[in-house]
């Protein structure tokens, strides 16, 4: 997760003699490089600081294994580490189904002893100029504080939702279809790992901000350590399937509590997926219906998510909508040229991005659903658009025509905006149902 608290005016980005291999930003007061061996535990005490907390030892440990420290970038002011940043190597689903190379922008801290200071422009301008030199078009995060990285080009591409669920028999529609053939079954939540991703196959075919496979991150995603168990249970996991295998599935742990001697306990949803409306109703039919339980808490969905068609009382889990991942285009004609667009266009867009001397200027757009290209251009423009908007639309979930009557996008050409904003649109919202 991102864990940038502040920034500050803008910082040059310079680079080592000899190329891009590891670039540094020596604006300020800082150099910006990656961390070595040695380096570890104070870039681990960066980010304890910065935020106030500590990490499990499981998740360290996974950190500490995975996370490559050449894609590092972290801030020195003097010989004392201030800031931190790193680049997991992820792939993203777009509209269309492809997948994207996409810097996975995590770790991100400043000390409060040097905020507002330009350690975080330093860093990021790094992280982007490394994304690019490694051919990854696109840099993702999940941000701490959602105000922080629209300075830095980056735009809210998804939105994620809460649930807080009244459960019981009474929870879902009694009109709903139940399929004879399908049956539940625990198991451990290592033994998900292949269904899930298999699952997750399917929402990869379909919406834009799903990652890709991974089978490091899906082991992460059943780190279960014991601190977190806030006096709940271990995690557990359910299988909903059929003859033909696994057609939903879901992880969750459940959280004790009596009042007056009756149950109320909670059910926390670590995450749900189904490959189709008839198995996932049965998964939430199971979930739903636990003994004991009166509430169900589920984080991280979708903000089409079918859940609230089959509540009978969709208002009585109080939706609550939060921002999910943002986007930021590193290379803008490559990242537009690999995502499928909703209708034909034929677009000249003019960039602006202070921060990637390479994304300013004029792009021909040409695209449909069955591919496209972007490539610069001296005609004029029909539209202008910030980067950070146009990374905001990217996975097909924020309108161009919102940006429009909101004043960030400018249209030159009539009708430019709404065949634009339509073409970038996509049936199904977009989806990162992790934070990274």
């Amino acid at each position: 997760m991102a864990r940038a608290r502040n920034h500050s005016p803008r910082q040059a980005v310079l680079c080592e003699p000899g190329g891009m291999d590891h670039p540094r930003d020596r604006s300020g007061s800082f150099d910006v490089r990656p961390i070595g061996e040695e380096g570890w535990d104070d870039f681990v005490r960066c980010g304890e600081l910065a935020f106030g907390e500590r990490d499990e030892d499981d998740y360290l440990a996974w950190d500490r294994k995975h996370l490559p420290l050449e894609r590092t970038a972290a801030a020195w002011d003097g010989d004392q580490l201030v800031g931190t940043s790193a680049a997991l190597p992820l792939d993203l689903t777009v509209p269309g189904g492809g997948l994207v190379r996409v810097a996975g922008i995590t770790w991100v801290s400043v000390l409060p002893t040097h905020r507002r200071r330009g350690a975080l422009r330093a860093m990021m301008g790094v992280q982007h100029s490394a994304a690019a030199e490694r051919g990854e078009p696109v840099a993702a995060l999940w941000a701490s504080e959602s105000g922080i990285y629209r300075s830095v080009g980056y735009g809210m591409a998804g939105v994620s939702m809460r649930l807080r669920i009244p459960a019981g028999p009474g929870a879902l529609r009694a009109d709903l279809p139940r399929d004879p053939a399908l049956r539940t079954r625990l198991v451990e939540p290592s033994d998900t790992l292949d269904a899930v991703e298999g699952l997750l196959d399917v929402e990869r075919s379909r919406r834009g901000g799903v990652l890709g496979r991974w089978e490091a991150w899906s082991q992460r995603c059943v780190l279960d350590p014991e601190p977190r168990h806030g006096g709940g249970s271990p995690l557990r996991a359910v299988l909903v399937e059929d003859g033909s295998g696994v057609r939903a599935a879901a992880r969750y742990s459940l959280v004790p509590r009596w009042e007056s001697s009756l149950p109320q306990n909670v059910l926390s949803v670590r995450d749900a997926f189904a490959a189709d409306a008839g198995a996932g109703v049965e998964l939430w039919r199971y979930l739903l219906q636990l003994d004991l339980v009166r509430t169900a808490e589920v984080r991280l969905r979708p903000v089409d998510d079918p859940l609230l068609s089959w509540l009978v009382n969709p208002r009585a889990a109080r939706p609550e909508w939060r921002d999910g991942v943002f986007v930021r285009l590193v290379d803008v004609a490559a990242a537009l040229a690999l995502r499928r667009y909703a209708c034909d266009v034929d677009v000249v867009l003019e960039v602006h991005d202070p921060g990637v001397p390479a994304n300013h200027g004029r792009f021909r757009l040409r695209g449909g659903l069955d591919g496209a290209s972007c490539e610069r251009t001296a005609a004029s423009a029909d539209l202008s658009i910030a980067v950070t908007e146009l990374g905001a639309a990217y996975l097909g979930g924020t309108s161009l025509g919102s940006a429009l009557v909101a004043g960030l996008l400018e249209e030159h050409t009539g009708g430019a905006a709404q065949v634009a904003g339509t073409a970038f649109g996509w049936p199904l919202a977009p989806w990162t149902p992790s934070v990274f």
